[in-house]
């Protein structure tokens, strides 16, 4: 080697001992060197913006991620609140059942054995103003024509359409085949038939009673069973007026049926019957002890 360049080579490296050696010393006094001091200012801000541009990175990763979670989070969300809402509404369909059917129950425990089915109503005719009315039940139940169809409160008309799953029911203030009615308090016999201007006004009558004595405001008036089609006893509707036929040889009642034929959710469906005496509803007001 030449010995200039030995030299030149020598100065280096003592040079560069000499920067080790104080940073070094300036490290273990816990202070820096200029050489350090210089990287420092040149380093620290390429530094800061790697930082910035790793941390921005990290939180737009951590910010698609977790709009990912929110997402899937949402969904499920979601998915509980429908069916939460599916069990509220299956709930208030159990309950409104369930009252129903002991409504029901207090007119099987009045009546004598009858063999029924019973229906929800699941549809309304719009274009009839007479309270026609569709229910769950048809054929394959045992449903037939002319089977009468009734509430806990009474009469509320008969099978008039009869499909596989369901049936149609027509209300007794439309024209129906006449139904043997008897008022309760006078036992006297009548027909209940529709009416074309009392059915306007929701309202029904029973023709061809002996005499205006026959029924009176106020009088309940019920099936009679005579023809065999519907049971005896059903309750058909109140008395409001009585009026002489037009030829003066029998009255007629104007009635209110006892059936809110708008609020019918469910119902009844007579299929088969024993005639007999209904059991009548005893009143709990200690008449039966004083009458024993």
């Amino acid at each position: 080697m030449n010995p200039r360049n030995r030299r030149f080579f020598l100065a280096v490296a003592a040079i560069a001992l000499c920067l080790l050696v104080s940073i070094y010393a300036a490290g273990q006094r816990g202070t820096t060197g200029p050489i350090s001091s210089i990287f420092g200012v040149v380093l620290t801000p390429l530094q800061k913006g790697v930082s910035s541009i790793a941390y921005f990175v990290s939180d737009k990763l951590a910010y698609f991620t977790r709009y990912d979670e929110l997402q899937e989070e949402n969904a499920q969300l979601k998915e509980q609140v429908l069916e939460l809402e599916q069990k509220l509404r299956d709930f208030d369909r159990y309950k409104q059942e369930n009252e129903s059917l002991r409504e029901f129950a207090g007119v099987i425990e009045t009546q004598r054995p009858f063999e029924y089915e019973f229906a929800q109503v699941i549809a309304r005719d719009p274009d009839n103003l007479f309270y026609t009315f569709t229910v769950d039940k048809g054929s394959v139940d045992g449903i037939k024509r002319y089977d009468a169809v009734i509430t806990p409160d009474g009469l509320a008309g008969i099978v008039t359409e009869v499909g596989l799953t369901y049936s149609k029911v027509t209300s007794i203030l439309d024209e129906l085949t006449p139904i043997g009615a008897v008022v309760s308090r006078t036992r006297d016999l009548g027909l209940l038939e529709g009416d074309s201007e009392l059915r306007e006004e929701g309202l029904c009558r029973v023709n061809y009673l002996p005499s205006e004595s026959s029924a009176a405001v106020g009088d309940t008036v019920e099936t009679s069973g005579l023809g065999g089609v519907f049971p005896s006893g059903i309750v058909i509707g109140t008395v409001q007026e009585v009026l002489p036929e037009q030829h003066n040889i029998s009255s007629y009642a104007v009635l209110s049926p006892a059936v809110d034929f708008t609020n019918i959710r469910y119902c009844m469906i007579i299929k088969a019957f024993e005639e007999g005496e209904p059991t009548p509803v005893q009143p709990d007001d200690g008449t039966q002890e004083e009458a024993s």
